[in-house]
């Protein structure tokens, strides 16, 4: 097993390097940002999406400002570089290898877009997501530890309990020793398990730093809980979607409202089952785990205090 696999199932998160060419590269950094830059931000969020329990509509009208204070924008469809370059990223072999080694060969995306964020974007505590998702954060400029980036506690993937949201208030600057932040060069692809236990720090550079990523959610087409992404027909320059995208690209989305089609699959075994078996912790990592759901537990504790005070403070002023 090479580098990237070990490191993804060590860890929990591995990074892709040297996947793309200098002109690539080039591309992705330019017109990422040029989407981002050059339209009007709304400070209003998305229209509904919503399609049915299995499709959603795919919005890329707005830069859309959101309550983290960061700049998100869906971008397929947007400018014709970006999308030649993404059908041309999913149509390289090394990267359908891994995609089947660790989810199977039925995989869709439920995020598609571009994020910035900067000095001013808020951090988002430590959590995990669906256990069986996966995530790409394509890196769209250079980033190091100071920016505002995503950061994971290493091998949490394994831990044989459901944080979700347990300890997302906090933030992971107070977690910094335990942490380790994502970061690389234009073009790299920071890749991780959602089961992993990851947020997003602030900056921690007092000068103006910005970090722009395509960041790609995936799933199985098996995973009843997710929505598939349903594209629009047309592209913002006038091309068919179809006619735009590749075959590979095509087969992350839906074309119509009920072209999707979920077969369960429970022989076909990935890497994205073999973390969610059960799982035995060195010493270090069972400390870690005991400690995290003591912090989560008197967040719950605190959190219930605060209620019944204020509930009861209602019921004297009543």
């Amino acid at each position: 097993m090479n580098t990237f696999l070990n490191d993804l199932q060590k860890c929990g998160f591995a990074r892709l390097e040297s996947i793309f060419n200098d002109q690539e590269k080039k591309i992705l950094q330019e017109y990422s940002a040029k989407i981002l830059n050059s339209e009007a931000i709304s400070y209003k969020q998305m229209p509904p999406t919503l399609i049915n329990n299995d499709v959603e509509l795919y919005y890329n009208e707005k830069n859309i400002f959101t309550f983290f204070k960061t700049i998100n924008r869906n971008f397929i469809g947007q400018c014709k570089e970006l999308d030649a370059l993404f059908s041309d990223l999913f149509s390289k072999k090394e990267i359908k290898n891994y995609f089947e080694m660790i989810l199977g060969n039925d995989y869709k995306l439920h995020t598609c877009m571009l994020r910035k964020a900067d000095n001013n974007s808020n951090y988002m505590g430590l959590h995990t997501d669906n256990n069986f998702a996966f995530t790409v954060s394509v890196l769209c400029n250079n980033v190091d530890q100071n920016h505002p980036t995503t950061v994971f506690i290493p091998s949490s993937h394994r831990f044989n309990y459901n944080f979700k949201n347990k300890i997302e208030r906090l933030n992971p600057n107070f977690f910094s020793y335990l942490t380790r932040p994502s970061k690389g060069k234009v073009g790299d692809m920071n890749c991780f398990f959602n089961k992993t236990i990851h947020g997003i720090q602030k900056s921690l550079n007092k000068s103006e730093t910005s970090n722009i990523i395509w960041l790609l959610g995936f799933h199985r087409n098996s995973d009843k809980v997710m929505r598939t992404i349903l594209l629009p027909q047309y592209t913002k320059y006038g091309k068919k979607i179809t006619e735009v995208l590749s075959k590979d690209a095509l087969k992350l989305f839906e074309v119509n409202k009920n072209s999707r089609k979920i077969y369960d699959n429970f022989q076909e075994k990935k890497i994205i089952d073999d973390i969610n078996r059960k799982n035995r912790y060195s010493i270090k990592q069972n400390l870690i785990l005991i400690f995290l759901r003591i912090v989560g537990l008197n967040i719950f504790l605190i959190r219930k205090i605060i209620y019944l005070f204020k509930s009861k403070k209602k019921v004297s002023e009543a």
